[in-house]
């Protein structure tokens, strides 16, 4: 009789996400990307933003907006609530109200519209959306 461990090893499936080699199209060439929340997970994700969300250098302004793309959870007086994706440069995805701009509230909007939205760093509200465009009919 023996004691301790017995060494066993067990066959991955070819599409295993934990060979090298599998076809899961994980993006693994910049291992510090799981820090940033903006970073794809998957190489088809790393090209898949439209030109409006990729803004090289936001800064929360209006010259330099941080953009989101999301779906409108709950709309308020002066809020929209958002499940977003990760926006680049700012924060991961998450679902979370905004304060949101009067001249940005728009009658049209209402709960399930897709929207790409810009929010600035402003000085008496905090960040704030300030521009809203529904992307479903």
């Amino acid at each position: 009789m023996s004691s301790g461990c017995a060494s066993t090893t067990l066959q991955l499936p070819s599409n295993h996400p934990a060979l090298a080699e599998s076809p899961s199209g994980r993006v693994e060439s910049e291992p510090a990307a799981i820090l940033r929340p903006d970073a794809p997970l998957y190489a088809s994700d790393a090209h898949a933003a439209p030109a409006e969300l990729e803004d090289p250098a936001p800064d929360g302004t209006r010259e330099a907006p941080y953009v989101g793309r999301g779906v409108i959870q709950r709309i308020g007086e002066d809020q929209l609530e958002i499940q977003h994706e990760a926006i680049p440069g700012f924060m991961g995805a998450m679902r979370m109200a905004f304060s949101i701009a009067e001249e940005a509230m728009n009658d049209s909007l209402k709960v399930g519209d897709e929207i790409i939205f810009k929010i600035e760093a402003h000085p008496e509200h905090g960040y704030q959306i300030f521009s809203v465009e529904a992307t479903t009919p």
